[in-house]
């Protein structure tokens, strides 16, 4: 009866202690699936913002379409919309004047509309610029929210000067892109990471 008894306790202790040991394992692997899974989400991240960063950086340098001193606005607005075929999360592109009143864009939204007091023409205007994720505010009223989700439209700005050849500003070019391409490659991501 006592050997039964001490050997039940040591068969309980064992189980204890094999359940605890097959815990910590089961966290620990999830804390490295996790940690690999940031490391690649903010690779990814860097990566797809520095050239979305460049694309509107020599676009607005290089791209005679834009430069040009009597712009065709219909030659513009068919790049603007190449750009976004090409590149589909962008929500919005367009061109604002020295004024900061926008001349083209994408599908026509914001035309007319003064950008003058956003953050992006602004520091556009001087140079080339990265923004931080926020609303799309002026947007918000001319798109719906994400169907998946029912956020808010949230972009990240960028934005360049478009120089004459004389090294005048003649406008500025601003792109927003949409943060919920960050979101479905979160998604896929998460599900390589083991669950207890």
């Amino acid at each position: 009866l006592t050997f039964g008894g001490v050997a039940l306790a040591l068969v309980t202790l064992l189980s204890f202690i094999v359940g605890q040991i097959s815990t910590n394992q089961l966290e620990a692997d999830a804390r490295e699936s996790l940690a690999m899974v940031a490391g690649e989400m903010a690779g990814r991240l860097q990566r797809e913002l520095t050239e979305r960063y460049r694309e509107i950086v020599l676009l607005a340098a290089t791209n005679e379409t834009l430069r040009t001193p009597t712009p065709s606005f219909a030659k513009q607005s068919a790049l603007l919309e190449k750009v976004q075929e090409i590149h589909p999360d962008y929500a919005w592109i367009g061109v604002a004047n020295t004024t900061g009143t926008v001349i083209i864009a994408t599908d026509d939204r914001l035309v007319g509309q003064s950008v003058a007091n956003l953050p992006w023409f602004q520091a556009g205007a001087l140079a080339p610029f990265i923004g931080n994720l926020h609303e799309a505010l002026l947007l918000a009223e001319l798109l719906a929210a994400h169907p998946d989700n029912n956020e808010p439209l949230r972009v990240i700005d960028f934005a360049a000067p478009i120089m004459s050849d004389s090294g005048h500003v003649v406008g500025v070019l601003g792109a927003q892109l949409d943060w919920q391409w960050a979101r479905q490659f979160e998604q896929s991501l998460l599900r390589f990471i083991p669950t207890a």
